[in-house]
């Protein structure tokens, strides 16, 4: 069963979701990985590594069979690979040998297999490295030897273990259940052996990459980093409580970020090169046009934002150019709110603007995000949905559709108003909330609590947290409201990302029900 459930998956991946467990099946091995990601200056080698006898390794990877035909298409970039030392910052000369490996999850097809040692033999001549290969049947052989045993064997957890692999890729990510199956799975582990618990930390990204099999197949970019972030945020949680070294965790951190930055990097070039105005009208009710538009283009301008928020506060070069940011603004002029889980992407957008020192067009979307928020509950509105509720199903609610599945009055209480608030204050906007206070001063502000801040990087936290209802006061000091808005929040974090800020943008667009006006000042104030 693991050997099938193994070949499928790898059979099945293409070159953005391969690499990422290759890398994560030689950390396992006992690599030192130097370079997990390729890009414009790989010179053949995707993956840079030092073997556990210290020898230097790199790999280039490749989807699919190799044949007589892909050989030559390809075989610029294995001259490259082994003609060329590989570079890095601990070599203080670039090395006389190293070894060199072409993977692929396919097979060598006949004659390729001759053409390949031929090829080799005349590499030793002139004075070359010659290139070894690893075929499909190899791999499934090390990926069941070092994760096998990780995957779900109970018939309930293997059922919803294949019920996420086989969703249609163009579907959008069920977070709850993806995140909660993660949870479950890594809090099944009992073992006292850390170094066994965090094997299960490094199983967790094989397995998140078998489950986005179909979505790397369809490119659905903004579900496959919502599925990265949520399950750092889960080993992020268990490696805490677990006790286990933060440099050890770092190493499987930043396979994970390499991945992320490679599917933004993806989505970035999506962006730039469409043509259809940012609209995918192919499902069920968001495919009404003004609402797939406007829905999609908030999404993707929270997301752009967040990613370079996260560049910029963990210093990572951003793939950043004049035409993502005519993209960008062309993405702000159309926006909706229907919905709380939607406010974390346009306080990405904020932040971004104030980042970069655009203080009047960010007083403008501060404004214009109040506004719209206030409309929803003026003269006895309804409000909107909280951020425990999809974009979908707030617009199923806005429109009176599936009206049995939200059931609960959102009239008067909010968890994302006071956070709009604070960065109005922050950002001056004294006559804008004094015009609103006496509607403000009526409206609960809902936040909830944990009893470990550790928690909060839980989907849920159940008995050990409560809900904080308070409304405004009546009237309210402008002084003591501009205090609150600068005031430091690092303490309030959970402690895994007191130090890791940059995934802050992130951890709000995953887990909106987790945007708090303690999350934005932390973002702000770094």
């Amino acid at each position: 069963m693991q050997n099938r459930l193994v070949e499928n998956w790898l059979t099945s991946c293409k070159e953005l979701s391969f690499t990422t467990p290759f890398v994560q099946l030689l950390i396992t091995e006992g690599y030192t990985i130097l370079r997990s990601r390729g890009g414009f200056d790989e010179q053949g080698k995707d993956v840079v590594a030092l073997s556990p006898d210290g020898e230097i390794c790199c790999f280039q990877l490749k989807c699919d069979n190799i044949s007589t035909a892909e050989w030559n298409k390809i075989n610029g970039q294995i001259n490259d690979l082994t003609q060329i030392p590989p570079v890095h910052t601990s070599f203080k000369t670039p090395p006389d040998n190293w070894k060199c490996y072409l993977v692929t999850n396919g097979s060598f097809l006949n004659p390729v297999q001759r053409t390949i040692v031929d090829y080799s033999n005349r590499q030793k001549t002139n004075g070359h490295m010659p290139v070894e290969t690893i075929d499909k049947e190899e791999l499934v052989k090390r990926f069941v030897y070092g994760y096998g045993s990780f995957f779900p064997a109970e018939a309930q957890d293997l059922n919803l273990f294949l019920e996420i692999y086989c969703q249609h890729g163009d579907k959008s990510l069920n977070r709850e259940e993806f995140k909660l199956f993660f949870e479950k799975w890594l809090g099944s582990y009992s073992s006292k052996s850390k170094q066994k618990k965090l094997e299960a930390l490094q199983a967790a990204c094989i397995l998140c990459s078998y489950l986005l099999t179909n979505k790397y197949m369809q490119e659905n970019y903004i579900e496959i980093i919502n599925a990265w972030i949520l399950v750092l945020l889960t080993i992020l949680y268990f490696a805490n409580d677990w006790g286990i070294a933060n440099k050890q965790v770092g190493v499987i951190e930043d396979t994970i970020l390499g991945e992320i930055e490679a599917v933004f990097s993806a989505l970035i070039d999506d962006i730039i090169a469409d043509t259809k105005f940012f609209v995918d009208g192919t499902y069920g009710l968001l495919s009404e046009g003004l609402i797939t538009h406007k829905l999609r283009c908030t999404e993707l301008m929270g997301y752009i934002s967040g990613y370079l928020i996260y560049c910029a506060t963990k210093a990572v070069m951003p793939k950043f150019s004049k035409e993502l940011a005519e993209k960008l603004l062309e993405l702000s002029k159309y926006k909706a709110i229907l919905g709380e889980s939607s406010t974390p992407q346009l306080f990405n957008y904020i932040i971004f603007l104030l980042g970069a020192n655009q203080i009047r067009p960010a007083e403008i979307e501060i404004a214009g995000l109040l506004n719209g928020l206030l409309s929803s509950y003026a003269d006895e509105g309804s409000g909107i949905p909280s951020p425990y509720y999809t974009a979908k199903q707030s617009v199923e609610w806005s429109f009176s559709l599936n009206e049995d599945e939200i059931t609960e009055s959102f009239q008067n209480r909010a968890y994302c108003l006071w956070p709009a608030i604070l960065l109005a204050a922050r950002s001056g906007q004294r006559p804008l909330l004094e015009h609103h206070w006496l509607l403000i001063s009526l409206i609960s502000n809902q936040e909830v609590i944990a009893d470990d801040p550790n928690d909060l990087l839980l989907w849920r936290i159940g008995d050990k947290a409560m809900l904080l209802d308070t409304f405004p006061h009546a009237t309210q000091s402008w002084k003591e409201l501009v205090e609150q808005s600068q005031q430091n929040m690092d303490e309030f974090l959970p402690k895994s990302l007191e130090s890791r800020k940059y995934l802050l943008p992130f951890w709000i667009l995953a887990m909106p029900h987790r945007c708090t006006h303690k999350t934005l000042l932390a973002m702000l104030n770094n």
